[in-house]
């Protein structure tokens, strides 16, 4: 459950990609080293690179991975390209994969002289779905480009609610405050449309009568609406973004998209954040 997916669509860093086109400019040959846990879509990254290598996930054995990239002073590699592809690679971002850009059991060797040309870079679905509405904790981990930013105020670990380590518990040592932070990104046509920010989460202590929750730079205090929590239970709470507006919020550049301020005693077991159109309306904090 930690991997699912609703497309294939790798999401290339901009910084590499521009690295990558800088030697390429420079005739420097370039070798793409693939890391990941399943095929993905990459056509851009393809058709840049002079050769590019399905890794996978090697965990202790990459040291393997540098044996067949690395020449010794012979100029050969210590070792030959034996491994074929477990899974058909796909040639767009639809899942399940209906044209395989190359099939089962594909794979070269350094005897083998096969030239690919270009190959297809549109993904073919539609991604607007996912910038439309970031996700700022999926299953208790932070996405990339997102990081949690604590000080000694607030502890955390990973725990359990409806599977394993599926959600992050904070705890709070002393009053202060923890962040969602990133780069910043326009909500603004998510405000206009009447989004909200869900949070799923357990209630498990709320100290002083206070909670306060920022986005953008406003802050809302929902202590009073959390009050009866959810019996020990995980609930979904659901804040307009329009209320974090009404408190100053600049909804134009948002790089802080969620802080959590509280006093000692407070304990939070947060599971989900993210950005979702309002089905049933919602209403401010009181």
């Amino acid at each position: 459950f930690e991997g699912d997916v609703p497309h294939l669509n790798f999401d290339a860093d901009t910084a590499q990609i521009k690295q990558i086109e800088e030697l390429k400019a420079q005739g420097v040959k370039v070798v793409v080293l693939f890391l990941s846990g399943r095929p993905m879509f990459t056509g851009k990254l393809m058709n840049l690179a002079d050769a590019f290598v399905a890794g996978w996930l090697p965990g202790s054995q990459g040291q393997g991975v540098a044996d067949v990239l690395v020449a010794e002073r012979s100029g050969q590699s210590r070792r030959n390209f034996t491994g074929k592809l477990p899974f058909a690679w796909p040639s767009d971002a639809n899942a399940p994969i209906a044209r395989p850009l190359f099939p089962l059991g594909y794979g070269l060797s350094y005897s083998d002289k096969k030239m690919l040309g270009q190959v297809n870079e549109d993904p073919g679905v539609d991604l607007s779905d996912k910038s439309a509405a970031p996700s700022f904790m999926r299953r208790g981990k932070v996405p990339a480009p997102w990081r949690l930013v604590q000080d000694g105020s607030v502890t955390s670990r990973a725990v359990d609610i409806g599977a394993q380590e599926d959600a992050r518990q904070f705890a709070w040592v002393n009053a202060g405050a923890f962040a969602i932070e990133g780069p910043a990104i326009n909500l603004t046509p998510q405000l206009e449309a009447n989004y909200s920010l869900l949070i799923d989460w357990r209630i498990d202590a709320i100290a002083g009568g206070t909670l306060k929750l920022g986005l953008g730079g406003g802050e809302v205090e929902v202590a009073t609406d959390l009050s009866q929590g959810g019996n020990g239970k995980p609930v979904e709470t659901r804040i307009p973004l329009r209320c974090f507006k009404a408190k100053g919020a600049n909804l134009g550049a948002v790089g802080a998209a969620l802080r959590v301020q509280a006093r000692s005693g407070t304990m939070l077991t947060i599971r989900d954040v993210r950005i979702e159109a309002i089905q049933n309306e919602a209403k401010c904090p009181a």
